[in-house]
C-alpha cells in the first residue's frame, strides 16, 4: 500500500493498548529494516517507492535528509 501523507493529527493513545507511540518519518525503502520485515517486506518496499515516485513524482530514492521524529 502506497498514499501521499499530506497531514498529521495530533498523537493520541493507541486504542489497543493506551500507549502513545511515537511516529518516523524515513525513507520507505528504510522502513523493512527498521520495521524488521525481511525479504518480501523489502520487495513491497521498492514496489511502493515505485508508485510513489510515478503516480506522485516523489523523490523517493533521495536520502538527502536524515529520519525526523514527528510528533
Amino acid at each position: 500500500m502506497a498514499a501521499r501523507i499530506v497531514g498529521f493529527d495530533p498523537r493520541r493513545p493507541d486504542p489497543d493498548g493506551g500507549r502513545l507511540l511515537g511516529r518516523r518519518l524515513v525513507p520507505v525503502t528504510d522502513v523493512p529494516l527498521l520495521l524488521g520485515w525481511g525479504e518480501s517486506g523489502a520487495e513491497q518496499a521498492v514496489l511502493a517507492a515505485r508508485v510513489a515516485e510515478s503516480r506522485w513524482m516523489l523523490p523517493v530514492w533521495s536520502h538527502t535528509a536524515p529520519p525526523v521524529a514527528v510528533d
